[in-house]
Formats: C-alpha cells, structure tokens, sequence
C-alpha cells in the first residue's frame, strides 16, 4: 500500500485551501506526531467522511431553517407542545416551542387551554386536586424576528395515568393591545405539526 508524508507546517495554514487543511486536519487525527506517516487511503477516506458530514449538517441547518419560515407564513404560535416529564410522584411537566408569525407586534402573553388524557382516550384529573382541564401561561415579550422560545410548566398535574395532552384555546395579547382567540379551524392552523390534534382513543383495527 502507498504510504505518503503529511509534514505539518502551521504557518502555511493561511495559504493552503480548504480542501488540503481537511487532509491535513485528517492526517493529524490519524498519526501520532506532527511529522507522521499515515496511509494514504485512510486520509482520503476521513476527507471523504468529514465531507458527507458537513454536507448533511448543511443540509439539517436548511432544514430548520425552511421549517421556521413555513411555520412563520402558516401563522403557527405553538411548534411543540407535549410531556417533558414527568416525576416519581406522578408530577407532569410540560414543555413547548413558542413562535410569534405576527409581524405587526410582539406577544404580550400567550394562555394555553389543556386537558390530560390516558391512553384509552379518557380525560384525566390530577390526583393532588383534581384539576383537569387548566390554563398555562407564557410572558413576553416575544418579537417576530425572534427565535422560536422553549418554555415549559412544572407539575401541571399529578397522574401517571397522562399519556396525551389536547389544546382546547389559545388566547394571545400582543404589545399594541390586539387580542386573538384561536379555537376549532383557527386553532388548528396555530398549531405545529407535531402536535396531538386528538388524544381519543384509536380503535383497533
């Protein structure tokens, strides 16, 4: 097999493409010193898998990239919104990714009207005081250039019986005083895809 000598010279780093500082980088990793001996073949298989890794972290980036202008143009306020955890009491946690598609102005407060279900479709009312459906609150502000905000609810109820959480209503109020209401088809258009959008029991078959 044909052996080739990679000779690390640092100072020429400025002047040496990307594609040489990727082999160079490679045989680095691959011998034991800066002056090393390595197999040709094994530089070129690292150049060509760093490559295919960049290219599909690329190709991820663009992805959420689209993701989040989609969601923006489709009016979308909630990306994610589902159990998080929950705790050796039954104590539910619940997380969510908040968008404002909202141009105009930021959000002032978002509420989230939901309901626990378990897996067979009931309703489910937490063991401590026997909620059920309850409303949670996010507090601005949040900007529509912004990035999507993670927020996320400690035991919201007690049950480990909780396998779907259903929103019932959204009610937003921005800065500038509007108000918006979404419930039925407007809610679902505010919703991600992710989402459950019916936590009923599915019959078998």
């Amino acid at each position: 097999m044909h052996k080739i000598i990679y000779i690390v010279l640092m100072a020429l780093a400025p002047s040496i493409g990307n594609a040489a500082l990727s082999r160079e980088a490679c045989a680095m990793t691959l011998g034991s010193s800066q002056f090393m001996e390595v197999d040709q073949s094994a530089v070129d298989a690292c150049v060509t898998e760093s490559e295919q890794k960049d290219k599909e972290e690329s190709a991820n980036r663009q992805k959420l990239i689209n993701s989040r202008i989609a969601s923006k143009s489709k009016k979308v306020f909630l990306q994610n919104f589902s159990i998080g955890y929950m705790d050796s009491l039954g104590g539910v946690r619940v997380d969510a990714i908040i968008s404002n598609p909202n141009k105009t102005s930021a959000i002032k407060y978002l509420q989230i009207k939901a309901t626990p279900f378990n897996a067979v479709g009931d309703k489910v009312r937490s063991d401590i005081n026997g909620v059920s459906t309850t409303d949670l609150l996010f507090t601005g502000p949040l900007k529509f250039e912004a990035e999507d905000f993670e927020e996320s609810w400690s035991r919201v109820w007690y049950s480990p019986s909780i396998t779907c959480i259903h929103v019932e209503r959204i009610v937003v109020e921005f800065m500038n005083g509007r108000v918006m209401t979404m419930a039925g088809k407007t809610l679902n258009d505010a919703l991600g895809g992710k989402i459950a959008k019916d936590c009923r029991a599915k019959e078998a078959g």
